[in-house]
Formats: structure tokens, sequence, C-alpha cells
């Protein structure tokens, strides 16, 4: 479930960062010697690196690395945002049809207004609406991306595992944590250094590799076959007995209050109380 949610939402923020990759692309091959240069620049680098990032965090990770970079990636995705809100938010594209922006040395447009450029050393013009339009769309996305990244950062945080069945995925911030602490309490101290692959919900079964027992119990915790009695703690008084059991191969036991004075002997499963010492031939 969680590794499947985790796919989920790295093809979904992928999907999203190359369709602005593709639309600031294709702006900034037409408008980088115009001062938007910095914002497109910004944004191929933010989206191109995204797409990287998750990538590579697709083949193999560690919680605390995908927490840091969501964390990270959330934050560049903010800040293209209110970039792009800063750039072309205040501006209503159905007003600037059939507008255009000419394309020649040292000449502007009405739309200097809105932004004011030059493209130089081209004779084609540009659509003030069709870009306007696709610098809502970069908006719409980056916004978009910014709080995936979030509720996903907030999902692999949660620390309640109740408020999450209910649904609330605001108070998440721990999620990954309790999880990740939960595994480790079952034995595997190398769940930080671990693949994120390893991680489980608390209803889930723990991850196990071949050859090695399951880690509801700490390593240093004694395991023995079914066909071994585990050692019991030595009473003053009491004698512990293992005889076979009736429906399984498994040893049972059986405590025999020892009275004072007597010794207890064991034969072909009877236990018996005898005066004094017994010393075995």
């Amino acid at each position: 479930m969680f590794k499947e949610f985790r796919l989920g939402l790295f093809v979904i923020v992928f999907a999203a960062a190359s369709v602005v990759l593709g639309i600031c692309s294709y702006l900034t091959d037409r408008l980088i010697s115009t001062p938007l240069h910095d914002f497109l620049i910004f944004s191929v680098v933010v989206s191109a690196l995204t797409i990287v990032v998750l990538l590579l965090l697709a083949q193999r990770s560690q919680p605390r690395v995908d927490a840091i970079v969501l964390f990270i990636l959330a934050g560049l995705w903010l800040t293209m945002g209110a970039y792009s809100q800063d750039v072309i938010g205040h501006q209503f594209c159905y007003g600037l049809r059939g507008q255009t922006i000419p394309a020649k040395n040292d000449t502007t447009s009405a739309y200097l207004d809105f932004v004011a450029y030059s493209v130089p050393n081209s004779t084609r013009s540009v659509s003030a609406e069709g870009y306007c339009r696709r610098m809502k769309t970069v908006l719409a996305f980056s916004w978009a991306i910014f709080v995936f990244l979030t509720i996903g950062l907030l999902r692999l945080l949660t620390l309640v595992n109740k408020i999450y069945e209910r649904g609330n995925l605001t108070i998440g911030l721990l999620r990954l944590l309790t999880l990740v602490n939960k595994i480790y309490e079952r034995g595997n101290r190398d769940i930080w250094r671990g693949s994120i692959s390893d991680i489980t919900y608390f209803e889930e079964s723990p991850v196990n590799k071949s050859g090695e027992y399951p880690r509801e119990y700490p390593r240093d915790y004694p395991r023995y076959p079914p066909s071994s009695p585990p050692p019991l703690p030595n009473t003053p008084g009491q004698t512990h007995v293992y005889y076979p059991a009736n429906s399984t191969r498994s040893l049972q036991s059986q405590v025999i209050q020892q009275q004072p004075g007597h010794s207890v002997i064991i034969r072909d499963g009877r236990v018996t109380q005898v005066p004094g010492s017994v010393v075995s031939a």
C-alpha cells in the first residue's frame, strides 16, 4: 500500500513537471532575450531537476532521503508558483485576444503594460493570448505540483494512524518517522539506511528478506526450534518437566512443586517424589 501510494505520487508529479518543462522550453526558445529570461531559466531548471530526482528516487531511496528531497522539491515548486503568480497572475488572457507581440529588433507592443520586452533577430510574432495562456498553465501546474508534493510529504510523516484512517491528511507531519520507528522496534536496526520499499503500514506485515527471521522481536531475542524447549527460570522448590504434546511435535512444560527434603524422580513420563536425596546411577 505504501509503495503503491509513493509510486503513484511520483507518476503524477513526473507528468506535471514534464508539462511545465515542455511549455517553458517553448517559451525560452522565443523569449530568452527578454526580461523574462530569469523566470524561464528557473522554471526549466526546477522542472528538469524534479524529473531527474524522481527517476532516481523511484529506483532506490531511504526514508530520510525521501523526506528531505520531498521537502526541498515542495519548497522549489512553492517558489515557482509564487514566481509565476507575480509574472502572469494579474493578467486576464481573454482581454488579449487578437493581439500579437511584434518580434523585431527594438520594437514592443501595447502588451508592454503586461510585460515589456523585445525579441531580436526574428521576424516571427508571438500571440499575446497564447503566451498568457501558456503562462497560466505553468502557474496552475506549479501550484498543483506543490500541493501533491506537500500531500506526499504529509502522508509520509503522519504520526497518528487513527487520524489517517479518518482521512485527515493535514496532520501527518510525522507519518514516516512513526513507521520507521515501528519497524526499528521490531528489530530492524538498519531501517534508516535500508530501502524505502521496506517501509510498511501499521496493519501490514513487515518486509522480511530471504533467510531472515521475522522482525516482530529484537535481533537479540532468543529463538528456538519447535523441538527444543526454551530455558525456564530456575525457581527454588520447583522442577520444570518437559513432555511431548499430544497434537504437536513441540515440547510442553509441567511445573512440579517439590516438597522439602524430597527428590523428584521422573521415569517413563511419571513423576514421583521420595524422601531424601537420590543419586542417579
